[in-house]
């Protein structure tokens, strides 16, 4: 596996964190492992683990800040190659903190190729949320050659 971490933090108080996730999931003979993993503060995965046996790589994603402010801006961007199937879970990646008056932006971008699964555990995808004074757009994109996806 390629793993590539910005250990500099890149938070800025008046900005917010601008942290960056790219994860890139193979299978190799009928296990799915994460051959490429690029991380930027906050952001980073937990270990692998195979719950439902070597198939399925479940992967739990870490705001190690503890959760989304206003003005941080996030970017997760997954890819499976053919056959892979992971299945991919937030912790404090997606907990939203009362806002300071910024907005903040989470950004999704999926990519499954031919045979490829994702199911994905997650809250509002493309809306607004506005709860108790916290700002947030999540935006999902994505494609593939016919692989399954879940939401």
């Amino acid at each position: 596996m390629i793993q590539h971490s910005t250990d500099k933090p890149t938070n800025n108080i008046q900005n917010g964190w601008h942290g960056r996730l790219n994860l890139v999931y193979a299978n190799r003979d009928g296990s799915t492992q994460i051959i490429e993993n690029q991380m930027q503060a906050p952001l980073k995965v937990q270990r692998p683990f195979y719950p439902e046996g070597k198939e399925v790589c479940h992967s739990v994603i870490l705001h190690t800040a503890g959760g989304v402010v206003g003005g941080d801006r996030l970017s997760l961007n997954f890819h499976l190659q053919p056959n892979a199937k992971a299945l991919i879970t937030s912790a404090a990646a997606a907990k939203i903190y009362r806002s300071n008056g910024l907005e903040s932006q989470q950004n999704i971008d999926i990519k499954l190729e031919l045979g490829a699964n994702l199911d994905r555990k997650s809250g509002v995808d493309g809306k607004r949320v506005d709860l108790g004074g916290r700002r947030i757009i999540k935006k999902k994109s994505g494609g593939g050659g016919g692989g399954g996806g879940g939401g």
